[in-house]
C-alpha cells in the first residue's frame, strides 16, 4: 500500500510541477526586462517634455510605456505597476494642462488602480487629491470629498515636496466655494500663501488664485491687488492668463477706470487664439487617448480570457487528476483485500492440508511420502516443479527432506517416512542449507506456495 501511495505522490508531484513550472515561465517577467529598461527611458523623455512645456509631444511617450508593460496585473512586477501608474498620471497631467478634462479622470482612476496595489503613499496622495480636484471642476462634490478623504492621511507640511499639500488646500477650497462657504474657502487658499511664505518660496500665483476666488465671492473688490500678481509672473502667450485679464477689465470697468479697463481687455483678446490652439489641442489628446485605451482594453480582454481558459484547464487537470488517483486508491485497496481474502484462504488450506498430511503419516505405513507429495501437488499445483527448478543441485532425497521439513515434520518423522538414518537427515539439512543458502530448511517451500 505504501508503494502505490508513493507511486501515486511523485506522478502528482511531477504534473504538477511541469504545468504550473510551464505556466510560470510564460508570464512571469524579470524586473529588469528589456522592455522594462525600454519603458523606463521612454517615460525619462516623456517627463523631460514635459518639463520643457512639451505636453502634446510628452503624451505618446506615455502610451508606449503603458503599451511595453501593460499586461494582466497579477503577471506584472511591483516595478512595472509602479511605472504603469507614474505613467497614467503623466498622461493626466497632460490632460490637465490641455483642459481634456474628462480624459484627465479616467487616467487618474487607473493610476490610482495600480497604486491601490503598491501604495507609494506620496504618489498615492498626489494620485487621489488629483482626482478629487478633477471631479470638482464638474462639480461633483462628494467623490471629490471622497477621494479628498483618501489623501487627507498622507498630507503634512513637513516634506520638501509641498505639491501634495497645496493641491490638498486649493481642492479643498473649491469645496468650500462650492458649498458657499466663502470664509473657509479663502482660509483655505491663505494657509497656502502662509506656509510658501514661511518657507521663503514664491507665493505670487497663489496669491493669483486666491483673488480669482474672492472675485467670485461676496469679497469681490478685494480681489484687485492679488490678481495683479499676474503682471509679476505671466508671459505674454501663457493662455491661462487670459481670463484673468478679464476680471481685471471688468474691476475696472467698475471702478469707471476705462483706460485701465481697454488694456487689459486687449490682454485678453491677444490671449484667444493661443487659448483656441489648447483647445484644439486637448480634443487631439482626448481622441488618441480613446483610441489607445480600446486598444489596452481589447488586449487585456483576450489575456484575460486565455488565462481564463487556463484556469479551467488547470481546474479540469486537477478534478481529472484527483479522480484518477481516487481510483487508484480504491483499486489498491479492492485488490490487497481481495490479496489479504486470498491469503487467508491459503492459510486455511494450507492448514487443513497439513492435518491432513500428519493423518496420513500416522494411518498408511507404506508410500507416505508419494501419498503426501500427491496431496501437496493437488492443492498447490506446479509449486514443487518450480521448486525443483529453482534448486537443480539438490537431490531427491534433499528435495523430499524441503517438503517434509514444510509440513513441520521432526527429523525422526523424516527419517522413518524416507526410510534412513536420523544421522542421514541432518547430513542432508546441511547439505541442503549450504545448497540454497536457507538456515532455516522449513522455509524453503513457502516461496514456492
Amino acid at each position: 500500500m505504501r508503494k502505490y501511495f508513493g507511486i501515486i505522490s511523485v506522478i502528482v508531484f511531477v504534473s504538477f510541477f511541469m504545468f504550473f513550472s510551464n505556466s510560470c515561465n510564460n508570464t512571469q517577467k524579470q524586473e529588469c526586462s528589456e522592455e522594462y529598461l525600454k519603458a523606463d527611458s521612454c517615460y525619462k523623455e516623456g517627463v523631460e517634455l514635459i518639463d520643457e512645456k512639451s505636453f502634446f509631444a510628452a503624451f505618446p511617450k506615455f502610451i508606449e510605456v503603458v503599451k511595453l508593460l501593460e499586461i494582466l496585473p497579477e503577471d506584472m512586477s511591483n516595478d512595472e505597476i509602479s511605472l504603469v501608474s507614474r505613467s497614467y498620471y503623466q498622461m493626466s497631467h497632460v490632460a490637465a494642462n490641455l483642459l481634456a478634462n474628462s480624459a484627465e479622470i479616467d487616467m487618474l482612476k487607473r493610476a490610482l488602480f495600480y497604486q491601490d496595489m503598491i501604495v507609494d503613499t506620496n504618489f498615492y496622495a498626489r494620485v487621489t487629491v488629483n482626482l478629487a480636484s478633477a471631479y470638482t471642476v464638474f462639480e461633483f462634490n462628494d467623490t471629490a470629498q471622497y477621494y479628498i478623504n483618501l489623501a487627507s492621511p498622507y498630507i503634512d507640511t513637513i516634506s520638501d515636496d509641498l505639491y501634495n499639500y497645496i493641491k490638498f488646500q486649493t481642492t479643498l477650497s473649491s469645496l468650500y466655494y462650492q458649498k458657499k462657504q466663502y470664509d473657509s474657502c479663502l482660509y483655505a487658499e491663505r494657509q497656502v500663501i502662509n506656509l510658501k511664505n514661511r518657507r521663503g518660496l514664491d507665493a505670487k500665483l497663489d496669491s493669483v488664485r486666491l483673488g480669482i476666488t474672492m472675485f467670485h465671492s461676496p469679497y469681490c473688490f478685494e480681489a484687485k491687488p492679488y490678481l495683479l500678481k499676474c503682471l509679476e509672473i505671466m508671459d505674454e502667450n501663457d493662455a491661462k492668463f487670459a481670463p484673468i485679464m478679464t476680471l481685471l477689465a471688468k474691476i475696472y470697468e467698475r471702478e469707471n477706470n476705462a483706460d485701465s479697463a481697454a488694456i487689459f481687455q486687449r490682454y485678453a483678446y491677444s490671449m484667444v487664439d493661443v487659448e483656441r490652439d489648447r483647445y484644439s489641442n486637448s480634443m487631439l489628446i482626448s481622441n488618441q487617448y480613446e483610441n489607445f485605451k480600446a486598444e489596452r482594453d481589447d488586449k487585456l480582454s483576450a489575456l484575460q480570457e486565455h488565462k481564463t481558459v487556463q484556469k479551467r484547464n488547470v481546474k479540469t487537470f486537477v478534478i481529472a487528476l484527483f479522480a484518477m488517483t481516487v481510483i487508484t486508491v480504491v483499486v489498491v485497496i479492492i485488490s490487497n483485500k481481495n490479496k489479504k481474502k486470498i491469503n487467508k484462504q491459503k492459510v486455511i488450506a494450507g492448514s487443513a492440508l497439513q492435518q491432513h498430511v500428519h493423518t496420513i503419516y500416522r494411518n498408511q505405513k507404506d508410500n507416505v511420502y508419494q501419498s503426501i507429495l500427491r496431496e501437496f501437488n493437488a492443492v498447490y499445483p506446479a509449486a514443487f516443479e518450480k521448486f525443483k527448478n529453482a534448486h537443480p543441485k539438490l537431490t531427491e532425497t534433499e528435495q523430499a527432506i524441503c517438503l517434509l521439513s514444510f509440513f513441520s515434520f521432526r527429523r525422526k518423522e523424516i527419517s522413518i517416512i524416507l526410510n534412513i538414518q536420523d544421522n542421514t537427515v541432518s547430513k542432508y539439512r546441511n547439505s541442503i542449507a549450504k545448497k540454497t543458502d536457507m538456515v532455516e530448511i522449513e522455509d524453503i517451500m513457502k516461496d514456492f506456495v
